[in-house]
């Protein structure tokens, strides 16, 4: 009888000429019985599996992008410890601990793939063009919400502070809007959040009181919030668009989240 798949293990292959099954720990590119070659398909099915979830960058040139567009220094010692998951149409950036940077070079620690912070994401290169080739390569796709906090110590560019009152008013303005799509997370901050927005949303979109890039992608917008000895800061990202609008893409329920908080503290 020919085994089935689900008798195979990763690595094995079954001959497509005489249907003998070869292991995988063999790691031999001919069959044991008949001697033809591996398919090739099969190769590039195994060397996918097989390549590390989180890989070091290949060189500095890699990182930079990145780095660059937010305006933080190569030699900041924060961003030291980013890895890079390569998926086939995009990479996830990801700060990981010196621990887990290390392990990142085998293959057998596959399961850390979720560790760390994800920062963002930016578009595969495709093999053999150079990133400097493509200008789209260097776009940023998503910036994940778990990373604005961080990004917004360091960034110097993309990056603006408004005051506590502008935050509260684009906080507003931004749920108010997500409020009008009908989804479960829209549906619970519904049940949860009792302040009325429409009097903080104020008159005009919140954005064009304040100096924000001309370039379209995204950029990220802070507040801080004194207090006894100490100073609360908060963020969300945002998005710029080519006909000048601006839609936040930070998640409702984190936006309602820091409503509760600045809406208090403005009322204290």
């Amino acid at each position: 009888l020919s085994p089935t798949n689900e008798l195979l293990r990763e690595g094995d292959w079954i001959c497509e000429v005489c249907d003998k099954l070869n292991f995988g720990r063999r790691d031999s590119r001919t069959c044991i019985g008949c001697k033809k070659r591996k398919p090739k398909t099969i190769d590039t099915e195994e060397k996918v599996k097989r390549q590390p979830l989180l890989k070091a960058p290949c060189n500095k040139n890699e990182l930079d992008p990145f780095l660059d567009f937010f305006g933080i220094s190569s030699s900041n010692s924060t961003f030291q410890n980013v890895r890079i998951i390569h998926r086939k149409r995009e990479r996830t950036f990801v700060l990981v601990s010196a621990p887990v940077a290390a392990l990142s070079i085998s293959e057998q620690w596959g399961a850390f793939r979720e560790a760390g912070i994800s920062l963002i994401t930016m578009p595969t290169i495709p093999s053999g063009e150079e990133e400097s080739e493509n200008p789209k390569h260097t776009d940023i796709t998503t910036l994940f919400d778990e990373a604005v906090p961080l990004l917004a110590l360091h960034a110097k560019k993309r990056h603006i502070n408004i005051s506590t009152i502008s935050f509260q008013k684009a906080l507003a303005q931004s749920i108010f809007e997500d409020l009008k799509k009908e989804t479960a997370e829209t549906e619970r901050i519904k049940t949860t959040i009792d302040i009325p927005l429409t009097p903080l949303c104020g008159n005009g979109p919140w954005y064009e009181s304040h100096e924000i890039a001309t370039e379209p992608g995204v950029f990220i917008v802070s507040c801080a919030c004194p207090l006894k000895g100490d100073v609360g800061r908060f963020s969300f990202w945002c998005r710029r668009h080519t006909d000048g609008s601006v839609t936040t893409e930070t998640s409702s329920r984190v936006l309602a989240a820091m409503l509760v908080v600045v809406h208090t503290y403005l009322e204290v």
